[in-house]
This record gives C-alpha cells, sequence and structure tokens, in this order.
C-alpha cells in the first residue's frame, strides 16, 4: 500500500522509473544497513 502510494506520488510529480524504482527499494537498504551494523558490534563485543 505505502509502495502504492509512493509510486503515484512520484508518477505524479513527474519523476522518472528510477527515482520510483529507488524509493520502492529504500526500506530494504536501510533494513540491510542496520543488520550489518548489529553484526560487526556483535562480533566486536565478542
Amino acid at each position: 500500500m505505502v509502495i502504492h502510494l509512493v509510486s503515484i506520488f512520484t508518477a505524479g510529480c513527474g519523476y522518472d522509473t528510477w527515482t520510483s524504482q529507488f524509493v520502492a527499494k529504500f526500506p530494504l537498504i536501510v533494513i540491510l544497513l542496520i543488520v550489518v551494523v548489529v553484526v560487526i558490534k556483535k562480533q566486536q563485543t565478542h
């Protein structure tokens, strides 16, 4: 639902498809970065 709204928003604002794809994938990139940071910190503590 959120991605659908974002796609409508980006299309309405005249952004190209690459921008809408980046916005759709951005949350996944953020989650991956957080997971990597947590794993690195856990390895440093052990």
